[in-house]
């Protein structure tokens, strides 16, 4: 998290300890319906705690916790994944292996990253590789045939 410090680290630590030893009654956790309160609410409630004093009992913490809260949950990249394996499996690609699509996702990736275009380098990577993914196959082949 790049709003905590290192010596914040150790302060989240201690006051996470502090945060166990919490009673929270259930209406903190729970709506009147029984239904469990959003998490932000939750963790204002819980984290927004005073000391005797009038400082916040886990300000830290709380930080962290903000922070967090703060990250996008998106499911885009998950959405994409879906949309591009929708396109490669074409009617006629029907029956392709998990192995197979993934190969065909790695390689539309990799090709996307060099701006779409397939280099002389890509070429001689992909001769490079597969000469290796040969070379394994008669390596087992040939351990197949021993056993």
């Amino acid at each position: 998290m790049p709003s905590i410090t290192a010596n914040e680290v150790v302060m989240v630590t201690d006051e996470g300890k502090l945060y166990r030893n919490e009673v929270i009654k259930s209406s903190v956790v729970y709506t009147n319906k029984d239904e469990l309160k959003r998490v932000d609410h939750f963790f204002n409630d819980v984290l927004g705690r005073k000391s005797a004093s009038g400082n916040p009992k886990c300000p830290t913490l709380q930080k962290l916790v903000l922070s967090c809260l703060c990250l996008t949950h998106r499911n885009a990249d998950v959405e994409r994944s879906l949309s591009v394996n929708k396109k490669t499996l074409t009617s006629e690609r029907t029956v392709l292996s998990e192995k197979a699509l993934n190969a065909l996702g790695l390689t539309r990736y990799a090709v996307a990253q060099y701006g779409g275009n397939i280099t002389k380098t890509m070429i001689e990577y992909v001769a490079e590789f597969h000469q290796k993914y040969l070379k394994r196959l008669d390596e087992e082949k040939q351990e197949t045939d021993l056993l």
